[in-house]
């Protein structure tokens, strides 16, 4: 108590007798310093200063948690599902089905690594604006992908569909004369050497379908039947280059025969009109 009475004696001198008006910034009691100094209040200081100091290092922590989620955040940003339809992509198959399952596992990571508020020591930690905003991206890309790709697909396969029975139309023209077989000889070429990429086209269509439903996602009845109608014609058209080419032989030996007879014809006609003019 003797620092207690001391601290009263010597506010006790600035008063004086007089304890009217007196000027407070010149006559307030000043405990602090005698507070200050006590061991008692050194050693709570201390604890609480510790207290907070230990707070602060665990939630800085806690923070670091976020780095790779926030790393694999900024990479979903920087990603365009469209490198997954690019012609030029090598394995396409193989990187679709990669990437639905990274972005599912993804969602799973962020729902339990991403807390929605933590006490951690005095600190409360409100998180869930950053889990709001992380947390939807790897869905937010499923679903790009899911539209994505199967319209890509039935628009390429439409393309494939037309060339098809475009094909098959000029193969089947009719061949009565030499410059019709010239024609369908053009046409074979031209076909035949196209047809082994069409095909692969549509098979890896239909890959990308069956990607599509393992991963859960629902084909249209409509995506799947213009894939049916493509495989169907690419077999009609497959028949048909092979019964072209089983002829041609034959035809060509036709021609020939006829040809034979129409060249002395066309030589003796030539020089009539030469002798005419």
């Amino acid at each position: 108590m003797l620092k207690y009475s001391e601290a009263l004696e010597t506010w006790d001198d600035k008063v004086g007798d007089d304890w009217g008006d007196q000027n407070l910034e010149t006559t307030a009691l000043e405990p602090g310093t005698w507070i200050s100094e006590h061991p008692i209040q050194k050693s709570h200081e201390k604890e609480v200063n510790d207290l907070v100091k230990s707070a602060y290092l665990k939630a800085m922590r806690f923070l670091t948690r976020f780095q790779p989620l926030l790393e694999i955040y900024w990479r979903n940003k920087q990603f365009k599902p469209e490198v997954l339809v690019d012609v030029n992509l090598v394995s396409s198959v193989d990187s679709l089905q990669n990437t639905l399952a990274l972005l599912k596992w993804q969602f799973n990571h962020f729902q339990t690594q991403l807390p929605g508020v933590t006490d951690i020591g005095l600190l409360h930690l409100d998180s869930k604006k950053i889990k709001a905003d992380l947390a939807p991206t790897p869905k937010q890309l499923q679903d790009d992908i899911e539209k994505l790709v199967p319209a890509v697909t039935k628009e390429r396969t439409l393309t494939v569909l037309d060339w098809l029975m475009d094909s098959i139309r000029d193969l089947q023209r009719p061949v009565n004369y030499v410059s019709d077989f010239v024609l369908q000889i053009q046409d074979f070429n031209k076909i035949n050497e196209s047809f082994q990429a069409k095909r692969d086209q549509i098979d890896l269509f239909g890959q990308y379908h069956g990607v599509l439903a393992h991963a859960g996602f629902k084909i249209k009845k409509e995506d799947e039947n213009a894939i049916k109608d493509a495989e169907k014609e690419i077999s009609r058209l497959s028949q048909i280059l092979a019964n072209v080419e089983s002829k041609q032989e034959s035809e060509t030996e036709r021609f020939k025969k006829e040809l034979d007879l129409l060249i002395p014809k066309l030589i003796e006609e030539a020089d009539l009109l030469m002798e005419e003019s």
